[in-house]
């Protein structure tokens, strides 16, 4: 799903707090000069020496159904003092750390200026994410293709999340794991940088993770808009783009010669692309044939426009 605070919160990470998330310099610049001059000293809490979480209220992706980022401002300036020293104490068991006591101390004057730091922000950004529209359209066809084929999803991306058979590994310098249970899974495209990574594994309801959106490059003027093949491979992985491009509905031995693949592997590849709906297997006597269906031509057709 698209949100923009999450793309907001990624790019803030980056400018300000030495997160890096491969932001596009210009893009740095813009946000860093609209900001207001205290903005690195109010953020320090969120990205100092021993930070290792944001409460819930200071972010703008504590409602993953709320995408309006004017609207979820308004609420963070009229966060009550009572209700942000309430979650720090909770989040971190009366073991607050320095970063966090300034914040205490003066809880209603760290409200303002946060909420005038973010707000600046956005007006910076805003328009940045206007301008990704296409591309978020396009991504959220190529999530529809995937069909939930999380190897397909992420395993292509060029970001720091790595899917690892049943397994989804995240970068952070305090390496827990977690086991999502029966809790959704929520992918959130982020509008920032190649590198891009922040991710929710706490939460009651859902784990929520975002991951760069498929693009950027072009958008930011690094890079020409990627041919229909190129694209493919950032969404699909390289092999199964090679893999769906040459499946012209004749047997499977001639596609495994032509992508360079042993029988064993194309059979894996084409478990996941027939899974997303991209192909069907059919036996024909001592062969399987392999054809495209309506979605995987409209998936390389989408990528062609």
């Amino acid at each position: 799903m698209a949100h923009p605070g999450a793309s907001l919160m990624s790019v803030i990470a980056d400018a300000f707090g030495g997160r890096p998330q491969g932001v596009p310099e210009p893009w740095r610049e813009r946000v860093l000069r609209g900001a207001p001059v205290e903005s690195t000293r109010v953020l320090s809490p969120l990205f100092g020496p021993g930070s290792v979480l944001v409460p819930d209220c200071l972010t703008l992706t504590a409602s993953l159904t709320t995408t309006d980022v004017g609207r979820q401002l308004e609420q963070l300036r009229d966060l009550s003092a009572d209700v942000l020293v309430g979650q720090l104490e909770a989040d971190f068991g009366g073991l607050l750390p320095p970063v966090w006591r300034q914040v205490v101390e003066r809880p209603r004057r760290f409200v303002v200026a946060y909420a005038r730091v973010l707000e600046a922000a956005w007006r910076a950004f805003a328009p940045i994410w206007a301008a990704a529209a296409e591309l978020r359209d396009r991504d959220s066809a190529r999530v529809d293709a995937a069909a939930g084929d999380l190897s397909a999803l992420l395993g292509g991306l060029r970001g720091r999340l790595r899917v690892d058979g049943d397994a989804i590994r995240l970068p952070d310098p305090h390496p827990e794991v977690f086991d999502r249970g029966d809790r959704g899974l929520v992918l959130v495209p982020l509008v920032s940088g190649p590198s891009a990574s922040i991710f929710s594994v706490d939460r009651p309801d859902v784990v929520w993770l975002g991951y760069p959106l498929p693009g950027l490059a072009s958008l930011a003027g690094g890079a020409p808009a990627p041919r229909a093949a190129d694209a493919l491979e950032l969404v699909l992985g390289a092999m199964r783009a090679r893999i769906l491009l040459t499946v012209d509905g004749g047997p499977a031995g001639p596609v495994a010669r032509r992508t360079g693949c042993s029988p064993s592997t194309l059979s894996y590849h084409c478990s996941g692309l027939e899974a997303a709906g991209l192909i069907h297997r059919e036996r024909s006597g001592q062969q399987v044939l392999l054809r495209r269906t309506a979605r995987g031509d409209a998936l390389i057709a989408l990528f062609a426009r």
